[in-house]
């Protein structure tokens, strides 16, 4: 199995990886669109990973979760940028594809022209998700405020990540409703601390590590960094400035720290084996081919991850968490 110390920078070097190559892709699209008869950007942007990529914690089966703001200019000349825009996105996003980096199944891409906006306009999107927290608003907010800027030349996602921090501090009842939202994927233990396993379906039999092992820290982590206004974006730093805060106690965070990093462990294994096989990558192990050490330190990783949603249930006031 991988060792746990190597998680890590295995991880960060996906998250460079991918970065580098995002980047090389958008320099020879825009140069050939300068070249070309396009010419050159109408306006500054930046390019925004968002999602796993933009905490930094892709692995092996992330897909393409991106998108682009671009700066503000006169509404006449809008359709003419973004179409220009909207021709770089989908080039960018065509390469990404061919290079290995499969497209967002739900069309989250800055070649969708839903994600290829302007400041004001992402300001004013982003707005309407915190004061009208539906369940789809919701969802797009867990990916979409873990955004970064992963190319130079605009502010733009530095002022929109200020703002969003501004904006989402305080805010105890958008707090809440994202905590209740988010607890509704809780870790596979069940009574006794038996491992409760996917019961039909393709999967049938495996345990969901991504949704229901690290997807519980991850959305915990945004929760409260985005109540207390920290700026961060990757999982362990928001833990560590939630911490600072005095919201989670030091060994607590260096518990969920050492659970999250197990199961991503035993997760990326998975993926390395599958790969090795020949086999499509995904986020579903069978218990039984684990042996029992490994169950056990995973069932302890499970029953940490429902502490801290338990500490999440307290904190909102969500009642029938156990």
């Amino acid at each position: 199995m991988q060792r746990m110390g190597e998680v890590k920078p295995m991880v960060a070097l996906i998250a460079e990886l991918n970065d580098r190559v995002t980047r090389q892709f958008i320099r020879v699209v825009e140069r050939e669109m300068i070249e070309g008869a396009w010419g050159p950007p109408p306006v500054p942007y930046c390019w925004l990973a968002m999602g796993s990529e933009g905490r930094r914690e892709q692995t092996l089966c992330s897909d393409q979760d991106n998108a682009l703001v671009y700066q503000d200019l006169p509404e006449a000349q809008v359709p003419a940028a973004r179409k220009w825009f909207l021709t770089l996105a989908r080039q960018v996003v065509d390469a990404l594809a061919r290079f290995g980096i499969p497209r967002c199944q739900g069309g989250i891409m800055a070649s969708n022209p839903k994600w290829c906006l302007g400041l004001d306009e992402w300001r004013d999107m982003f707005a309407g998700w915190i004061d009208a927290p539906s369940p789809e608003n919701m969802r797009l907010a867990t990916i979409f405020f873990d955004f970064r800027s992963i190319t130079d030349g605009f502010d733009g996602a530095e002022r929109l990540r200020q703002w969003l921090t501004a904006t989402a501090a305080g805010r105890k009842h958008y707090a809440r409703e994202m905590a209740g939202n988010a607890l509704y994927n809780r870790p596979p233990l069940g009574f006794m601390r038996h491992f409760v396993v996917e019961t039909s379906g393709t999967h049938s039999g495996g345990l969901n590590l991504k949704l229901r092992g690290l997807a519980p820290v991850v959305d915990a982590a945004r929760i409260m960094a985005l109540e207390l206004g920290i700026a961060e974006t990757n999982t362990m730093a928001r833990l560590k400035a939630i911490v600072a805060e005095r919201v989670l106690e030091p060994d607590f965070a260096a518990a969920i720290e050492d659970a999250y990093d197990y199961i991503n462990c035993i997760r990326i294994s998975h993926h390395l084996r599958a790969r090795t096989q020949g086999k499509p990558l995904n986020n579903f192990v069978d218990p039984a081919v684990l042996n029992p050490m490994e169950r056990k330190v995973l069932k302890e990783s499970f029953s940490i991850v429902s502490q801290l949603q338990s500490l999440m249930a307290s904190r909102y006031q969500i009642w029938g968490v156990r």
